[in-house]
């Protein structure tokens, strides 16, 4: 299954473009020091699928981790997906936001 998987990823495909206002919004976190995390349901697309799009768009440096359904085996809003985020992340609950 994990070789299926692999073939049917398209890469570049999973981020076709930012809504207004997201570069600003992470610049300004990374900026301020907070940790970024991008936590997405996704079918097919493992976190590593995402991570390698990143760059294309410019949000290596801006993202510290990827989270997406696929790879936890739960979609959002199940607690695990947000557990894993939060251990990327390093914080706790309460110094979080979902976006």
């Amino acid at each position: 299954l994990e070789e299926l998987r692999r073939v049917c990823i398209v890469r570049g495909s999973i981020l076709a473009e930012l809504g207004a206002g997201a570069m600003d919004a992470l610049s300004w976190s990374r900026a301020h020091g907070l940790r970024v995390v991008l936590v997405s349901n996704t079918l097919w697309s493992a976190a590593e699928d995402m991570a390698a799009d990143l760059p294309a768009l410019g949000l290596d440096h801006l993202i510290d981790g990827v989270v997406t359904s696929h790879t936890v085996g739960y979609r959002k809003p199940h607690r695990a997906i947000f557990e894993r985020a939060l251990a990327i992340a390093r914080v706790e609950p309460h110094d979080a936001v979902m976006v």
